[in-house]
C-alpha cells in the first residue's frame, strides 16, 4: 500500500506533454520535476511544500508505524486541497 501511494507521488500521467498549465499542476500528485514547471511561484510553493513533508514522512518511515504515516499522509492531502482551493478562489 505504501509503495503504491509512493509511485502514484513519481506519476506522470500527461501523456500529451503539455506543459503543466491547468490539468497537471492540479492534480492529485505531483513529482518534482511537474512541480518545478508550475509557473505561478504560490502554487508552485504549496505543492512543492507537501511535497517535501511527505517525503519527510516516508523517509522517516522507519520511525513511524504504517498506520500513522499514512494518518499523515492522508492529512497533509487535505491541508493541501484546502491551500490549493483557497488559492483558486483568491486568483480568480
Amino acid at each position: 500500500m505504501l509503495q503504491s501511494i509512493w509511485s502514484e507521488s513519481y506519476s506522470f500521467t500527461n501523456r500529451n506533454n503539455i506543459h503543466p498549465m491547468m490539468e497537471e499542476q492540479y492534480q492529485k500528485a505531483l513529482n518534482p520535476n511537474q512541480i518545478q514547471r508550475i509557473e505561478d511561484p504560490k502554487l508552485r510553493e504549496i505543492r512543492s511544500k507537501h511535497w517535501l513533508y511527505r517525503h519527510k514522512i516516508f523517509m522517516d518511515e522507519a520511525h513511524i508505524s504504517d498506520q500513522e504515516l499514512m494518518r499523515l499522509y492522508k492529512l497533509d492531502e487535505e491541508a493541501e486541497q484546502r491551500e490549493i482551493d483557497k488559492y483558486k478562489k483568491a486568483k480568480k
